[in-house]
């Protein structure tokens, strides 16, 4: 330390500048290595599949390398100007638990989202500066950061030394990387920089200076609707060299140049050309037309209720992919919204709905029996079942506030009707907790009526696009009338139409008749660019209300699932039978009924075609009604037969029901 305030003292006094040397213009240039200081909350980039819920935190570095130039305004102020080519690499972790494998059993298993993008690009800024001593100064103003061609890659892994596999079998999963279209082209940024001069000759002409830069950004970095930000602030430490060029230079006698040879003029660049080929597909993915035509329709489906919770060996507690609430957030709980997310949304919340149910009526009680899976191990825990019902019961008393005088606790060593114990499968579905109530509106399925849309489903657009300059970008912009629909931009030449889904995507936007435009702009190298136009589609929407007002003949579609068969049964139960009660006379005479029966995928798949069948024919006569029956065995219903929910789910028949409206 002493050393070193000797040598601040001894050698700083001699870089002293004299007036006249101070009020020079300075030219250099400069390079930075740094840390950047992400503050982020992000989702991940669009339409990439990411299961992490939110990332909000990483790091990473920066590189930047540059030209600079001061500009004296007297002996203790001065502008800057800066340019230079940065690069700044995020990389973003978030530690999360899901159900995996582990030894061909399910389990806890902790994985690790990872997601690294890089932002390359141009930095300029424009600076005011103030020189404390001849050799100290500090410099601020603002910034802008261009990007140009931003990348990422993620994946989601196994945490290093944590045993198992997710689902598929596999450690790493959702590996992607490429162009990442969600960041902004353009950040706006804050500068402070602190720099110290040190001379390098006599005369002053040339320094080194080290440096430290701190630069805040202003600007979110990506491009979002929602509530997710991404600012990339940094911290950098770097090297200038600057030259000072002196106040009278010696004159320097030019040659004259000898001839210049005429330079032949260059042929003009040649434009690009473009075009945009249309075609309108309709609901059968066949037909095609010049219109886009939609109509409404009334539809009713039926969700069962399946009343088991289903646990993990020697275990009592709820696994985490049922949905368990807080107290503060029961009011949130909405059928009609969980049935428009599927049958499994349901499923998963079926404590919820149970717990609702009872509720909104207090005169219903409950039984909840506790059942083991057949093992020796839970065999050997005869207590185990009674604790997985009062698993189930504590938390509809503290989460739902159920009386305890409500609900009943009983236990058993297998289910009454129990699966086949010498097989993995059939374990998995006897550990369980079985739901059952003396008032059927507790455990009555869900019934749903609301509209569908059918018709043109989707537009086909193929840019045909020549660049004899070579292609910068191209972008297509699909419309309803004056509302954006699609924004598709990208650099290489489109290999494939571009699709656009008028039914899932835009059901609401599109509810009233109007037109479809499509714009194509294209740029290529030399800066040049075109823009052309698709014919406008028409299009045409028919609506529940307008069929009404004029009479249209009309059709309403129902679906119902009958819950659920056991495995390998196909007799109705007293439920199924008090389900198809309540189908019968919402079917007209001239109605059309299909009714598709299937499995699950234990055993074989031909006795499994002939067992959907067969539950399928029990159904049609249990309805007595005319209807076509058939059995789609294990490729059916198609929920997850890894999980027992999923194949009880499989077990199913579903009734299709088309009533003619006049």
């Amino acid at each position: 330390m002493h050393k070193l305030l000797t040598f601040c003292l001894i050698f700083l006094p001699s870089l002293t500048l004299t007036a006249a040397d101070s009020l020079r213009v300075r030219f250099g240039v400069n390079g930075h290595i740094g840390t950047a200081l992400p503050s982020l909350l992000y989702y991940g980039t669009t339409n990439i599949p990411n299961c992490c819920p939110e990332f909000t935190h990483g790091q990473g570095s920066v590189y930047s390398i540059g030209a600079i130039a001061e500009i004296p305004l007297s002996q203790s102020f001065f502008l800057g100007m800066r340019g230079s080519f940065t690069s700044v690499i995020v990389d973003l972790t978030q530690e999360e638990n899901t159900i995996g494998l582990i030894n061909n059993s399910q389990g806890n298993i902790r994985f690790i989202h990872s997601f690294t993008a890089t932002f390359p690009g141009i930095s300029s800024a424009a600076l005011f500066g103030w020189k404390t001593t001849s050799s100290l100064s500090f410099a601020t103003g603002p910034g802008i950061h261009v990007i140009t061609s931003p990348t990422f890659s993620q994946k989601e892994s196994i945490a290093q030394g944590t045993p198992g596999t997710f689902i598929d079998g596999k450690r790493v999963r959702n590996e992607y990387s490429g162009t990442m279209n969600d960041a902004q082209s353009l950040n706006w940024e804050w500068n402070i920089i602190a720099a110290y001069d040190l001379g390098l000759d006599n005369k002053r002409s040339f320094f080194i200076s080290p440096e430290i830069q701190y630069i805040h950004s202003l600007s979110n970095n990506v491009k979002t609707n929602d509530n997710s930000f991404w600012h990339n602030s940094s911290l950098r430490g770097g090297i200038a060299f600057k030259y000072r060029p002196h106040h009278k230079p010696e004159p320097v006698i030019i040659p004259t140049p000898p001839p210049s040879i005429p330079t032949p003029t260059p042929p003009a660049p040649i434009p690009p050309t473009a075009s945009i080929n249309v075609e309108i597909i309709g609901q059968d993915s066949k037909s095609t037309s010049k219109n886009i035509n939609i109509e409404e329709f009334v539809s009713t489906e039926m969700y069962p209720l399946l009343r088991y919770i289903f646990f993990d060996e020697m275990s009592a507690s709820i696994p985490s992919r049922y949905n368990t609430l807080p107290r503060t957030d029961v009011g949130n709980i909405n059928e009609r919204t969980l049935a428009q997310k599927g049958a499994m949304a349901l499923y998963y919340n079926v404590l919820n709905i149970i717990g609702k149910r009872m509720r909104e009526n207090p005169q219903a009680t409950i039984t909840l029996t506790g059942c083991l899976s057949g093992s020796k191990e839970e065999l050997n825990m005869p207590k185990l079942a009674q604790q997985r019902a009062e698993t189930i019961a504590q938390y509809l008393f503290e989460i739902w506030g159920i009386s305890q005088q409500r609900v009943r606790l009983v236990q058993r060593t297998l289910p009454a009707v129990p699966a086949n114990i010498a097989r993995t499968e059939g374990l998995e579905e006897n550990r369980r907790v079985e739901i059952s109530s003396d008032y059927m509106g507790i455990t009555d399925p869900i019934i749903i009526t609301d509209t569908i849309i059918q018709g043109t489903s989707m537009v086909k657009y193929t840019p045909q696009i020549q660049a004899k300059e070579g292609l910068n970008n191209w972008n297509l912009i699909i419309k309803k009338d004056n509302i954006p629909l699609m924004d598709l931009s990208e650099k290489t030449l489109p290999q494939k139409p571009v699709e656009y889904n008028i039914i899932q995507n835009n059901k609401h936007q599109l509810s009233s008749s109007g037109n479809l435009y499509a714009v194509l702009t294209v740029t290529d190298n030399k800066n040049q660019t075109i823009k052309v136009s698709a014919d406008s589609i028409p299009y045409s929407v028919l609506s529940v209300t307008d069929k009404r007002k004029t009479r249209k003949d009309d059709n309403e579609f129902d679906r119902y699932r009958l819950l659920l068969f056991g495995y390998d049964q196909s007799s109705l139960s007293e439920e199924h039978k008090r389900i198809l009660t309540f189908i019968q006379p919402r079917v007209h005479n001239d109605a059309k009924i299909i009714i598709r029966g299937s499995t699950d995928n234990i055993g074989d798949s031909e006795y499994n075609n002939t067992l959907s069948l067969q539950r399928a024919k029990e159904s049609a006569k249990a309805l007595g009604l005319q209807a076509e029956t058939m059995g789609v065995g294990t490729s059916g219903a198609g929920y997850d037969n890894a999980l027992p929910e999923g194949r009880f789910y499989n077990r199913t028949v579903e009734i299709q029901v088309t009533n003619p409206v006049r």
